[in-house]
């Protein structure tokens, strides 16, 4: 060690005859230190591996003369191509786990791999194809047995007969470029073949539109295909799958379907219109409400039969029936209101003529006019009206005492203390509606009465009452008492 630090070649330290190849190794020199000067046998005898050989510039041959095995060389790290040119066999090559592919790179064929050991598997993953391995006498089964595809197989010469026997799909015998003519004539069923993803139109030669249809294929993919509206209707296809399909509605109807069949499917009459009359649109079920959205007027409605009921609950007004020739009693009879029939241009008093009562006018006519058609105030306190309505409705005062309203009520609608007088309300009424006693007397009641309703002639006086109004209340009061 300390000669070789010192700078001593490994062929002086051999020259002087003191050192071998191992007492150099130890002292750190390395292969290709020490290949100038011993042999190839020394060196391995002297410890050196096969990768510190490799490294000191010799060959897979060399080393494989010398005795090193071909796991030695492969982990030494000599490629195939030189273990190859060493003599090892492919055979030999594939116990070290060289694969196909690397075996089949350096120039080994496709005898010499089979004679390998390889078996179909890995020779078609090593990039054989099915046609190669077929040509050097592998069976079908054998190649079956790997993940060659049916398209594969195909390329490599095997007939259809011998795909399908061995168990391929349809999915995968289309995927393989075979035809549905030559999948058909297999004995593939019409569910395998729509499974495959085959087009209607590619079935429809061998398959009817109803045999089709029940496989799954909708009513597009059979328009598609040459399916006639007719054709699709006796299959099962309803109107508006056949409209998604494509059809018009020109088409469905020359197919015959009915305005029930289309109603039943959710069409619309204004979609309708243009191919169905009035009448038909109405015998196939829709009402009068669908058909007046559809842009039909209330004239053509009840000239196909609807009633004003119908009419009414389509949403048209009792002007518009009117018009067209309703009656105001035949408009009452279908349910319009008096408000209905105010807008529709009807008086009150015709309304009133045909017993409408003030609860059923309520709403549709003014408290005034009510009055006016002649309805009591009594009539309407008994349908609900406030006495303030009834005022607003120019009912007087004295009007509305007859009603049997109060006076408390009166007061709060209004009416002054001089109003509920002059309606010969009492002093004893308007003291109990809250007036108080300057109110009372402004409104012209005698002190006479007021003293009745207890006010004190003391109070009477503080009101404005004369002293002699006062004395006399007195004078009296004590003449009954003697009395």
């Amino acid at each position: 060690m300390e000669l070789r630090e010192a700078g001593y070649m490994a062929g002086h330290l051999k020259s002087v005859g003191l050192f071998n190849a191992e007492q150099l190794r130890n002292a750190g020199y390395m292969a290709g230190d020490l290949a100038a000067h011993f042999s190839l046998e020394q060196l391995k005898t002297a410890g050196f591996d096969a990768k510190q050989l490799k490294g000191a510039g010799y060959t897979a041959g060399q080393l494989a003369s010398a005795s090193f095995g071909l796991e030695q060389l492969k982990l030494a790290g000599y490629p195939a191509d030189c273990l190859r040119s060493a003599g090892f066999s492919a055979q030999q090559l594939r116990l070290v786990s060289f694969q196909v592919h690397e075996l089949k790179d350096i120039g080994f064929g496709l005898g010499d791999l089979s004679d390998a050991g390889f078996s179909a598997q890995e020779l078609k993953d090593g990039g054989f194809t099915a046609e190669s391995l077929r040509n050097f006498g592998f069976s079908f089964e054998q190649l079956r047995s790997t993940n060659f595809t049916a398209g594969e197989l195909k390329a490599g010469g095997f007939e259809l007969g011998k795909l399908v026997s061995s168990g391929f799909t349809a999915s995968e015998l289309k995927d393989a470029g075979f035809s549905a003519d030559q999948l058909h004539r297999s004995r593939f069923s019409l569910r395998d073949l729509a499974a495959a993803k085959f087009s209607c139109n590619e079935l429809k030669e061998f398959f009817s539109f109803e045999m089709l249809a029940g496989v799954g294929f909708d009513a597009k993919e059979l328009k598609y295909a040459g399916a006639t509206a007719t054709i699709l209707k006796a299959v099962g296809f309803n109107p508006a799958q056949l409209f998604d399909a494509g059809y018009s509605i020109s088409q469905m109807k020359d197919a015959g379907i009915h305005v029930n069949e289309f109603m039943q499917s959710g069409f619309y009459a204004r979609q309708l219109m243009a191919e169905f009359t009035l009448a038909s649109l109405r015998e196939g079920g829709y009402g009068a409400e669908e058909l007046k959205n559809a842009g039909f007027s209330e004239q053509s409605l009840k000239d196909v039969g609807f009633s004003g009921e119908a009419l009414r609950s389509a949403g048209f007004s009792a002007h518009q029936l009117k018009n067209i020739g309703f009656t105001l009693h035949e408009l009452i009879l279908v349910g319009y209101t008096a408000l209905d029939l105010r807008k529709a241009a009807y008086q009150i008093d015709e309304l009133i003529s045909h017993e409408f009562t003030p609860d059923k006018l309520q709403g549709a006519f003014s408290e005034a006019e009510l009055r006016l058609a002649g309805l009591t105030a009594a009539d309407l306190k008994a349908v609900g009206f406030t006495a303030a309505q009834l005022r607003s409705g120019g009912f007087t005062v004295a009007e509305l005492r007859k009603a049997s309203f109060t006076a408390i009520e009166l007061k709060l609608a209004g009416s002054s203390v001089e109003q509920l007088r002059d309606a010969f309300f009492s002093a004893a009424d308007l003291h109990g509606a809250g007036f108080d006693l300057d109110r009372l007397k402004a409104a012209g009641f005698q002190a006479a009465e007021l003293y009745k309703l207890g006010f004190s002639t003391a109070e009477l006086r503080a009101a404005g009452f004369t002293g002699m109004e006062t004395f006399r209340l007195r004078l009296c009061a004590k003449r009954q008492r003697i009395a």
